[in-house]
């Protein structure tokens, strides 16, 4: 059961094979607790959650501030243009994708007219780059020219954040 209390923090109870454990605070900290009583009474989920690729999407957000900003009516501002077309693309999906899964976004697609306005790239060079981009596997066409970022595309950008350096 999760309920979230009127101060906004999150209370999760789990109940399981005549185990229950509560864990309650802010988010970040009560997804902690559940993966440690899941690795507690489960060692196989342990094993797996190795080869699972689950990103911190706090930690993402928190990288992604280097990049861009978010305005307050939800529009994103690519704070380093220079960048090249793949770069800067990957970063706004990016961010499209955290910002739908922190539910601050209705989806992660974004049409070619919405990524040639942020990154400020023309049309040509949003559409090339976006072929290749598919080709290698980093977005996906969702529909008629829409993309969103694909889980190798979210594990390449976190790379490029992690690492401090730009380049895909």
């Amino acid at each position: 059961m999760i309920e979230v209390e009127g101060d906004g923090a999150l209370k999760v109870t789990i109940e399981w094979r005549g185990i229950r454990h509560e864990a309650e605070g802010e988010v970040d900290e009560v997804v902690r607790e559940v993966l440690r009583f899941l690795k507690g009474v489960c060692p196989t989920y342990e094993l797996a959650s190795k080869l699972l690729f689950a990103p911190d999407y706090a930690q993402l957000m928190d990288s992604l501030s280097k990049f861009l900003n978010i305005t307050q009516d939800g529009d994103m501002v690519l704070l380093k243009s220079y960048m090249p077309a793949d770069q800067s693309m990957g970063l706004v999906l990016l961010c499209a994708h955290v910002l739908s899964k922190l539910g601050m976004r209705e989806d992660d697609e974004m049409s070619i007219e919405e990524l040639k306005r942020l990154t400020g790239k023309s049309d040509k060079t949003v559409r090339n780059a976006l072929t290749q981009m598919t080709k290698d596997g980093t977005v996906e066409r969702t529909g008629r020219g829409s993309y969103r970022i694909t889980n190798l595309g979210i594990m390449r950008m976190k790379e490029m954040l992690e690492s401090g350096q730009e380049g895909m």
